[in-house]
């Protein structure tokens, strides 16, 4: 639901996507998949395909939420978090907000989507744990949605939700995520 609100608010009433500046001529189809992650006017050419990569990531939250709000498990991985944390703070990045509360949340935000997006790029190359290649190649594809003025418009709309769910009760959040996960009980075989 988060993502296709966020979707939805990156295009105008035509259906036209507004990811940059100058008229963009490539019309959205219903989902994110099969569309290309390029598009193309007469003086731009815009590359979305994080979009894609922040949206296989997100699929995996409701089936894998345990695993993503956990305390990462390998020591690369926790100085990959501890360099996360050090740069948004030192970056002031909370204090970009229209409330210190709303920054931090966000910050949290960016660390369960880049996790996210870790297991589901790990996935994707058929590996059953984490590498911190899979965590950096999260974090760089959130810190550079969470930058993008545009992302940033059609995200906002969701900050009281944002902000209540990980700032104010992320104490309730990581507790219950095993409770609240989605269990898929079928078995999950990789044939190509």
């Amino acid at each position: 639901m988060l993502w296709i609100h966020v979707c939805r608010n990156l295009e105008d009433k035509a259906g036209k996507a507004i990811l940059g500046r100058g008229h963009l001529a490539h019309i959205r189809g219903p989902g994110l998949r099969g569309r290309r992650p390029i598009h193309q006017t007469i003086k731009h050419v815009i590359h979305t395909d994080s979009l894609e990569v922040l949206d296989a990531g997100l699929e995996c939250f409701t089936l894998r939420l345990e695993q993503i709000v956990s305390a990462p498990s390998s020591s690369e991985q926790r100085a990959i978090y501890r360099d996360y944390m050090h740069h948004a703070l030192h970056g002031k990045v909370p204090t970009k907000s229209k409330r210190l509360t709303l920054g931090l949340a966000r910050i949290n935000v960016g660390w369960f989507a880049a996790h996210a997006i870790a297991i589901a790029r790990a996935r994707q190359v058929k590996r059953r744990h984490l590498v911190p290649q899979d965590l950096m190649d999260g974090l760089v594809i959130t810190s550079f949605l969470l930058r993008n003025n545009d992302f940033i418009r059609a995200f906002s709309a969701l900050d009281t939700m944002v902000e209540s769910l990980f700032f104010y009760n992320l104490g309730v959040l990581v507790p219950l995520a095993p409770r609240l996960a989605v269990y898929d009980p079928r078995l999950e075989l990789t044939k190509f």
